[in-house]
């Protein structure tokens, strides 16, 4: 449907490294797998591999899934500003509740993060990707 959708991704290259940079922001440590990324580059005007990271980005944000990430972070407001870590130098968009291993297992595999990883695994498997997308 999406590939009939007649959508535009106008500078691919910039708009994935932007998806990923979004995913890593918002939901933490979400890493594209280099091969995926790799074979993304080869065939960067196809349309196929752009409709896989056009789903990505409307997982990506997809209102469910942002309050599912949001357990791992600090609320926003003045109120919340002394909670959470601190950061030497430019703090992060976000600033994560506690360290990292300090996060209960429960809210550092919520959801989001597990479907983001779990798609993401699924693209990096060329064989199961063929056999779910067909190519």
């Amino acid at each position: 449907m999406l590939m009939e959708s007649g959508y535009v991704v106008e500078n691919p290259l910039y708009w994935i490294l932007e998806l990923m940079e979004y995913a890593d922001e918002n939901y933490y440590r979400i890493y594209t797998f280099s091969d995926f990324f790799k074979e993304t580059m080869e065939h960067l005007n196809d349309e196929r591999f752009l409709t896989l990271w056009k789903i990505y980005d409307e997982m990506l944000h997809d209102p469910v899934m942002e309050e599912a990430g949001n357990v791992v972070f600090v609320p926003e407001g003045p109120e919340y500003e002394h909670v959470g870590l601190y950061y030497f130098g430019t703090p992060p968009r976000r600033r994560l509740k506690t360290n990292w291993d300090m996060i209960n297992k429960e809210e550092r595999n919520n959801k989001a993060r597990v479907t983001f990883r779990r798609y993401m695994a699924l693209l990096e498997n060329r064989k199961l990707r063929k056999e779910i997308f067909g190519f």
